[in-house]
């Protein structure tokens, strides 16, 4: 070991130390038996049978097609925004998405729902907008 480990191990609680060492080779410490899903930053073990449904499969191509996620790969997050977006439908109220990009998350939900939803690319643009509308309610 070298000096500054040393120190490191005297100085730094034990749990703290391990867990250092743990970020210099993930690989090596992280067992990936099990993983059922390892993408974005996010490992998991847990039920990710939403990567089979067709209708996931469907609304994630809509979005990756307009290319607004460079290639990553972000399957949990869209899973997410779905579901979020399946709970908000169920609310009284207009469905606004600012800051939009290029639309990528917006247009998985367009082609998972039939509820219409207004987006805007600019926060400020649809403040000024949905202020207006609701000062004249």
């Amino acid at each position: 070991m070298s000096t500054i480990s040393n120190i490191a191990m005297k100085v730094l609680p034990d749990r703290l130390f391990h867990s250092l060492r743990m970020l210099k080779k993930p690989d090596s410490y992280i067992p990936l038996d099990g993983v059922t899903y390892n993408q974005d930053g996010l490992v998991t073990m847990h039920n990710c049978d939403f990567m089979q449904d067709e209708d996931f499969q469907q609304a994630y191509r809509a979005g990756e097609n307009l290319d607004s996620w460079f290639g990553s790969k972000l399957h949990w997050r869209v899973h997410t925004v779905l579901w979020a977006a399946k709970r908000a439908a169920n609310m009284e109220g207009d469905f606004v998405e600012c800051g939009v990009n290029k639309g990528g998350f917006s247009r998985c939900n367009e082609s998972s729902s039939r509820q219409a939803f207004s987006l805007f690319k600019n926060v400020e643009k649809a403040r000024l907008i949905y202020s207006a509308r609701w000062r004249n309610l």
